[in-house]
């Protein structure tokens, strides 16, 4: 049986002149995103499931660097012809799950956009987080998605289908786009400060820095310890500090960014 996890299953689609997705011309919605400020000036531009590449040589048209992937046999056709007319346009016959910024064969770079129409719903559902770990891992850090979806039953149960869409499609995207550099801010108010933060720079190799404070209802002095850490590495230095000293307060704050060694560089400073 064939699915959409497969070339062939797309092939007989456009063997059947069955593509409901072929306009035959740029998606309308692309062109008038290009003449609004908001849309990008420069940059490349992945576009994983291009089919026959309308938007993508829109795109290369406007000047931009252009990878086109699909893996259908007569997409790539089309994308290859289209490759061989722009020299800003590339074509690549590749399944985009193995998208790599590592591989020159399979993309071998990062990108400034990446655009997505109707790639992600013709997805199978059980593999869409996969592709968003896709666009994460071949998305510069101060990249850009561009989505959009095609609303094929224009009723009021497929216009609220296409805004619940964007919702799932906009949470799962920041999810795992900001999700993943997500980092945690740990307070740990305890009485054996020094073990607690030999632990933490022993194991984690993170900076700890030691501040006093005063209880206030107990007039006693204390130490608190302060970490930034990645938010997989947070509940691991949490059970650190409580297995050393069982009576530590401890709590941990979400940062959205953290800037210097180990973590994110600002960009645009050299």
């Amino acid at each position: 049986m064939l699915t959409q996890n497969l070339p062939d299953f797309w092939e007989q689609f456009y063997m059947e002149k069955k593509a409901y997705w072929d306009l035959k011309k740029a998606t309308p919605a692309l062109q008038e995103f290009f003449t609004h400020p908001s849309c990008p000036a420069s940059g490349n531009v992945l576009i994983p499931g291009a089919a026959f590449g309308y938007d993508a040589e829109a795109w290369a048209l406007r000047g931009h660097q252009v990878l086109a992937v699909d893996f259908s046999p007569t997409a790539v056709d089309e994308l290859d012809r289209l490759s061989r007319k722009h020299k800003n346009f590339k074509s690549l016959d590749l399944d985009l799950f193995e998208l790599s910024p590592k591989d020159p064969k399979k993309g071998g770079a990062q990108f400034d956009i990446i655009y997505d129409y109707c790639t992600f719903s013709a997805i199978h559902p059980g593999r869409r987080d996969e592709y968003l770990e896709v666009w994460y891992k071949m998305l510069k850090d101060d990249g850009i998605i561009i989505a959009g979806t095609l609303l094929i039953n224009l009723n009021f149960e497929g216009l609220m289908y296409g805004y619940v869409m964007m919702g799932v499609v906009s949470f799962s995207v920041d999810f795992v786009l900001s999700g993943q550099k997500q980092s945690a801010q740990l307070f740990i108010f305890t009485d054996k400060h020094e073990e607690v933060a030999k632990e933490i720079t022993t194991l984690f190799r993170r900076g700890v820095t030691v501040v006093d404070c005063v209880g206030w209802y107990s007039k006693q002095p204390k130490k608190i310890v302060i970490i930034v850490v990645r938010k997989s590495e947070a509940m691991d230095i949490l059970k650190i500090a409580k297995r050393t000293d069982p009576r530590a307060f401890m709590t941990m704050n979400t940062v959205m960014g953290v800037f210097g060694q180990g973590f994110e560089e600002v960009k645009g400073v050299k």
